[in-house]
């Protein structure tokens, strides 16, 4: 750390005048001893900086004052006995310490010319605890001289002490592992924290030990000091490794660029433990790695440990392996060794990448390379077996804001699903709850995207041996909706009304963020931490009193609706919501609501 400190004290005594007092003079006299005119300067900063810290540098700056002509000799003191400037005086001279004493040649200076005398030894020694009261100047020569003093009403004229200083890192901390807990490898990467608040703040060396008891007796590893400018240690390109179960001990200490060590941090114990085996078995494996079911079950097998918990994540492999996750089963306890995915994440033509992560009844720690769970995952594509006898008939239609489907299959499977532009939005369709007439089903479906042509085709799901298997080349259809003011839809019964009125949706994509305004420039950053989707309010008329009790019923299911307005259908939660007769008397309700996007929504990692 770098510091400019003014000189806060000053005066001079004067052999001529012994008993004055000349602490409030302009400027500050000195002269060398031979003639009996002997004059000094006494000086006092508090030191900014805390004992023990390592000095860099440090220079006492002064201003000449009047012309310093010749060769001239500056000699610094430090001062060891109490004095101030309001009855210092020739008679009452503090004592000082001629350890480091520092001089400069000053050498045909002229008025306001700065000279500067380097004091680092001195000012080292009280930082390691030497008495310090002040400076005292003296000159070689008999000659008068002058300095500017701190009464000089000019601040750039006034004496000071500049300083750059460091203090050693702390004692490293949060070291991993630690805790008694298990990595699970023989060659692990150790980690800590490093902090340094003052100085060259960057670590720049280390020291790691491993023992196999916390005093360190007898090391059985010694990095020894090296450079290393990051807080961790890598074991695997060294010749120690750890045996399964044996017990350690390690403890680190570091350097910061001003070459300052740390004390050793504290010792943290751990244990090397081995993980379990864990093992995909479905979907199944190359060259077969294809699944017939749009949820089908993701198996595995996990033997050498016990699992305490389960985590699946399935994503969508896309070009240059960038991975879209589309469904996440967090880390939850569990023995179960499978779970089903759920509706509508597959489509043919699509590859996935399915990820198991399983945590055993041991405590582990995560450390780079080795994380606290086993992981397994496997690519795998999504195929329709074709057996079942497709759908011959489909004709799409699109009253309003639905689209109504009628198509034909001569023997009722267990069950339908339905594809809107290639993707499964239905997968377990009773036969039974949909009208039927003779061999002719009707279906409504309000999550198609308003004024797009959207692409429709019912399938056949027989369950063959506990797999469900789709119908291929079954009948497609086209339509487009054209909806005329905003729906509400709750699309598991179809319960549906229309708002109408002159008045727009007030939305946009909410978003969190910071706003920072930026050193040096005159426009604000703003940096996006997260993106929550649409979000906003509308005002708009229920025609009657039964769209009115259609509206409120919607607003009483506490889940999600279909919002479906302009070329948007979207998934949605209300809050603030109203309804009152209209004031003009014979235009049915008005009704305001608040509503926020929920789901549909995708992350893209890259894998």
């Amino acid at each position: 750390m770098s510091v400019i400190s003014p000189i806060t004290v000053d005066s001079y005594v004067d052999q001529d005048r012994q008993s004055a007092k000349l602490g409030g003079q302009t400027t500050l006299k000195v002269r060398g001893s031979g003639s009996g005119h002997m004059k000094m300067a006494y000086l006092f900063v508090a030191m900014p900086f805390p004992l023990g810290a390592s000095i860099v540098s440090a220079k006492l700056v002064l201003r000449l004052h009047s012309g310093w002509a010749g060769t001239n000799t500056l000699n610094v003191q430090r001062v060891i006995g109490a004095w101030n400037e309001t009855w210092i005086n020739w008679n009452k001279m503090p004592a000082t310490d001629p350890l480091n004493a520092a001089s400069a040649s000053l050498v045909s200076l002229v008025d306001k010319d700065t000279a500067e005398v380097d004091i680092t030894a001195m000012v080292a020694d009280i930082s390691a605890g030497a008495k310090y009261t002040g400076l005292r100047l003296a000159l070689t020569q008999d000659v008068m001289r002058s300095i500017y003093s701190t009464e000089i009403s000019l601040a750039e004229l006034r004496p000071r002490l500049e300083i750059e200083w460091s203090e050693a890192p702390d004692q490293p901390s949060n070291l991993v592992p630690s805790g008694g807990n298990a990595v699970s490898i023989a060659k692990p990467t150790l980690g800590w924290q490093f902090s340094d608040n003052v100085g060259n703040t960057q670590q720049a060396h280390s020291q790691v030990q491993i023992a196999s008891e916390p005093t360190f007796a007898a090391p059985l590893y010694d990095s020894a000091k090296v450079a290393n400018t990051v807080p961790l240690w890598n074991l695997a390109p060294t010749a120690y490794s750890i045996a399964d179960s044996e017990v350690r001990y390690w403890r680190v200490r570091v350097w910061d660029g001003a070459g300052l060590v740390s004390g050793w941090s504290a010792a943290a114990q751990f244990t090397r433990r081995g993980k379990g085996t864990l093992v995909l078995t479905n979907p199944p494996a190359s060259p077969n790695n294809k699944v017939e079911e749009t949820t089908p079950p993701i198996i595995w097998t996990f033997t050498g440990r016990t699992q305490e918990a389960a985590s699946v994540e399935l994503y969508r492999v896309g070009a240059g392996n960038v991975l879209t996750l589309l469904w996440r089963q967090p880390m939850v306890a569990s023995t179960a060794d499978s779970i089903t995915l759920p509706a509508g994440l597959l489509r043919t033509g699509e590859t996935y990448r399915v990820r198991v992560m399983i945590n055993d009844t041991i405590n582990r720690q995560s450390t780079p390379g080795d994380p606290s769970y086993v992981i397994a995952e496997r690519d795998f594509t999504y195929v329709r077996a074709g057996t079942p006898a497709p759908v011959t008939s489909l004709v799409a239609t699109a009253p309003d804001a639905r689209v109504v489907l009628t198509f034909q299959r001569t023997a009722a499977p267990d069950f339908f699903a339905l594809r809107v532009n290639g993707v499964e939005v239905m997968d377990r369709l009773d036969p039974a709850e949909l009208p039927v007439v003779g061999s002719t089903y009707t279906l409504e479906y309000w999550g198609a995207t308003p004024r797009k042509l959207n692409t429709f085709e019912v399938e056949a799901v027989v369950n063959d041996l506990g797999t469900m298997k789709h119908s291929g080349g079954n009948a497609t259809a086209q339509v487009m909706t054209k909806p005329v003011g905003i729906w509400l839809v709750d699309i598991d019964d179809s319960t549906a009304v229309m708002i109408a009125g002159k008045e727009k949706a007030s939305m946009a994509i909410g978003e969190t963020g910071t706003t920072f305004a930026v050193l040096g420039s005159r426009s604000p950053v703003r940096i996006t931490d997260s993106v929550r989707g649409y979000e906003g309010t509308f005002n708009g008329i229920l025609l009657d009193t039964a769209d009115r009790d259609t509206f409120l019923e919607l607003k009483g299911r506490l889940k999600p609706l279909r919002l479906i307005i302009g070329d948007l259908n979207i998934p949605v939660r209300l809050e603030d919501v109203s309804t009152m007769p209209d004031p003009m008397g014979d235009r049915g309700y008005t009704c305001s609501f608040g509503f926020f996007q929920d789901g549909e929504e995708t992350f893209e990692v890259v894998g």
